[in-house]
């Protein structure tokens, strides 16, 4: 898929004013694909509200003994109907390796949450990653775990934890997409060299599954937003 690069305006524009704008944003990447990111500051019976649960995802959603947790499975879906743009039932299941699926809307979709946010992507042709992570100095400790050692040695010093954070999206949103067991972050999922600059795009795959990916990244406010569009 040929990659609108004005795309990364528009989104940035979206990101910064989020906090002053209404909660809910979406955002057409393509005539097929959308993105979409909720600041969590309501309650939950403000989500409920906005829902038709069955049987099933009322018991699941039930057993969520996390205030964090459960708002962030509320929201996530007030946010799938939002891009949807629909008043009916929507069916989600979770494939084996909990891969989620939508079993009556022709969408792939993927979810990610970190603290206050959560987001969706929606795609009717491509297959879709997304991840959302809080920038935290931690993740130095741990990059040589998910970046081979060739990789680190290349990374800029002034903006390494922010890089460290594009290369962990990135893979996390490869790995929803590909969603098979025994894939090693370190050595089967492969990006490019990144030049960060807050906002950019890459490519990415994992050769073992034949997964080829164009990778976006944004940071706004202390997070990093990666999302993947695959073949």
């Amino acid at each position: 898929m040929q990659y609108c690069t004005s795309y990364f305006l528009k989104i940035h524009v979206i990101i910064y004013y989020i906090q002053y704008m209404p909660l809910s944003k979406t955002i057409d990447i393509d005539e097929q694909t959308k993105l979409g990111l909720w600041h969590i500051k309501e309650d939950a019976d403000f989500f409920l509200s906005r829902l038709q649960l069955d049987d099933e995802e009322q018991a699941k959603v039930d057993q969520l003994k996390s205030p964090k947790r459960y708002l962030h499975w509320l929201a996530s879906r007030v946010l799938i109907r939002t891009l949807i743009n629909t008043e009916e039932f929507i069916e989600m299941t979770f494939e084996a390796n909990g891969k989620p699926k939508l079993q009556n809307f022709p969408y792939n979709v993927s979810i990610s949450h970190s603290l206050d946010y959560a987001g969706v992507i929606l795609s009717e042709r491509q297959d879709v990653g997304i991840d959302i992570e809080k920038i935290d100095p931690k993740i130095n400790r741990i990059a040589h775990k998910f970046i081979p050692d060739n990789e680190l040695n290349k990374i800029n010093k002034v903006s390494r934890m922010e890089t460290y954070h594009v290369h962990w999206g990135a893979k996390e949103a490869m790995f929803k997409v590909c969603g098979q067991p025994g894939v090693s972050f370190k050595d089967h999922i492969q990006v490019d060299p990144i030049d960060y600059n807050n906002s950019g795009s890459f490519k990415g795959g994992i050769a073992n599954y034949g997964l080829s990916c164009s990778l976006n990244y944004e940071k706004f406010n202390d997070y990093m937003l990666v999302y993947a569009i695959c073949n």
